[in-house]
């Protein structure tokens, strides 16, 4: 049955677990489970070593996005697409976007992804941008 507790007696709760985690231990991967770290844990690399796409939709120069809106959408030339889980050669200049997926590594001078649901592509090579988006 679920039980509601009260934010002050959370609170409390939560201080008395974080009081009793005064001692650390050196244990294996496979002791680990339900415990929690005493310290950060960091990477010495970037996973992926690549900037990419958080989102499906367009990869653009922002800077060509900017003023876009429903009344006057900014037109970019689609150059390509990249392929999730492949590099990317695809470089853009001003005016061109990239179709991209979530994960997807960003093309040589892409400094924004404009999410799907703000474009509309016209069927003849080119994409529609309703929004402005801001670099990185």
């Amino acid at each position: 049955m679920l039980q509601v507790i009260g934010v002050r007696e959370a609170q409390e709760l939560a201080r008395t677990i974080a009081e009793k985690t005064d001692r650390t231990e050196l244990l294996p991967l496979s002791g680990l489970p339900g415990r929690v770290s005493a310290r950060d844990v960091r990477s010495g690399e970037d996973i992926p070593a690549f900037s990419r796409s958080t989102m499906d939709g367009y990869a653009v120069i922002a800077g060509n996005t900017f003023g876009a809106g429903e009344a006057c959408p900014a037109e970019l030339a689609v150059v390509g697409s990249v392929r999730m889980g492949e590099p990317t050669r695809l470089s853009l200049t001003d005016g061109t976007c990239a179709a991209i997926p979530t994960g997807g590594m960003l093309p040589e001078a892409a400094d924004a992804v404009l999410p799907v649901e703000y474009t509309d592509a016209d069927g003849f090579g080119s994409c529609l941008a309703y929004r402005a988006v801001s670099p990185w």
